[in-house]
């Protein structure tokens, strides 16, 4: 299959070996950028017991080798391996989404400890409410933002426009919802009723809200694998690769 890459790089990039290896053709075209808030990490350690992991993205910020010397609860394998690769020495995989990580910390660390939380500016799910009840500080920091592109990428709208495209992935809300933004400014919104959406869980599906698929599917688990076994779960369609 054919199928646009919407998320932001380098993630994208690496998404797209991903779907090559298992014989798809990806197009790339990211939708969000990620730019830095100017809020240094590294100053917001002092008396920080741990470091809570959403998004791998809040890496890069985490340069100081006393945050390398803290534990670190990634949300899930994915965040959990990048972070091993930026050299974090202790690091636990949550195995799951927000929630998880919440039970994670509840079931690893004592009332009043302190948990540093590096994290985008939108946030699907506030650790601080998950924790509620233990006693467990979360200190949350904004250190990147994303931000959405202005107009479709011209590789999108190269193959919206020709009909080569047999489906979209999605894996953030403010990505599917800017997609159907663009989409409808573009006048390419009809194109998508032959295609099929590919998101990484419910909520990014009810971005779409307001715009016509062939389907719209969502993966079992919210991480990449779940998306790639979603996507070779699905018989393929179309005249592409």
């Amino acid at each position: 299959m054919r199928l646009l890459v919407t998320r932001p790089q380098p993630e994208a990039s690496s998404f797209a070996e991903d779907l090559k290896a298992m014989g798809h053709e990806p197009v790339l075209a990211p939708l969000i950028t990620i730019e830095s808030s100017g809020e240094a990490a590294a100053s917001l350690l002092q008396g920080v017991q741990a470091i809570a992991l959403t998004s791998a993205r809040a890496l890069p910020f985490l340069i100081a080798p006393a945050a390398r010397a803290l534990p670190l609860y990634a949300v899930g394998p994915a965040s959990a391996a990048a972070a091993r690769r930026a050299g974090f020495g202790q690091v636990i995989d949550a195995g799951g989404d927000a929630a998880a990580l919440a039970n994670c910390l509840r079931q690893n660390l004592a009332a009043g400890s302190c948990v540093l939380h590096p994290s985008g500016a939108d946030q699907a799910r506030d650790l601080s409410t998950l924790v509620a009840g233990s006693g467990i500080e979360i200190r949350r920091r904004i250190v990147y933002r994303a931000v959405a592109v202005e107009r479709l990428p011209q590789a999108a709208n190269h193959v919206l426009s020709t009909g080569a495209l047999d489906g979209v992935t999605f894996f953030s809300p403010r990505t599917s919802k800017t997609f159907v933004s663009l989409a409808t400014e573009t006048g390419l919104d009809a194109t998508t009723a032959a295609l099929s959406a590919y998101c990484l869980s419910p909520a990014v599906a009810a971005g779409l809200t307001g715009s016509v698929w062939r389907e719209i599917q969502s993966a079992t688990r919210p991480d990449r694998t779940g998306m790639l076994e979603m996507i070779g779960s699905r018989p393929r369609v179309g005249g592409s690769v």
